[in-house]
């Protein structure tokens, strides 16, 4: 495979409380799964919606690396327990041996477009299809995934 597309309406979606220990309930989407990525060292893609007053929790990462891209809206980024503020546009990051977590502390609902990497294969050392494959939600099990929350227009191509 050399090129992929994913659809939105074939994304899954769900509300996510107490996401790593924080407070309130996320509305989560997975954009993708590492298991429909067969080759590199993608782990997974989130959209994540953040109500005012939710947040992650802060937790340590310690075989990937984390990317938040701010697509919308304001909050409280903390990086290795320093706080920041993050507003749309902003790009954070947590490498292995890091900490991170999210608050909105905002009126408005805070978006992010979450990217993790396996550090692992960073350097291109590592084939996904040489280990062992993941099964998607929904894969195997006889049930369909769970129904996507829709939050986007979609328009056909």
């Amino acid at each position: 495979m050399t090129t992929w597309i994913k659809r939105a309406e074939s994304m899954r979606s769900e509300a996510l409380p107490q996401c790593h220990g924080g407070e309130g309930t996320l509305d989560w989407t997975q954009v993708v799964e590492e298991c429909e990525v067969p080759r590199g060292s993608l782990r997974f893609i989130h959209d994540d919606v953040l109500p005012p007053g939710a947040s992650v929790g802060e937790h340590k990462h310690t075989d990937d690396v984390e990317y938040y891209v701010v697509l919308a809206g304001r909050g409280v980024m903390v990086l290795d327990g320093e706080e920041h503020r993050v507003e749309t546009g902003d790009v954070t990051a947590v490498f292995p041996g890091g900490s991170h977590g999210l608050r909105n502390d905002s009126a408005q609902p805070l978006r992010v477009l979450v990217f993790c990497i396996r550090a692992s294969d960073r350097n291109g050392t590592e084939d996904r299809q040489a280990r062992t494959p993941m099964r998607c939600a929904g894969e195997g099990t006889g049930g369909d995934p769970p129904a996507r929350v829709s939050r986007r227009s979609s328009t056909p191509d």
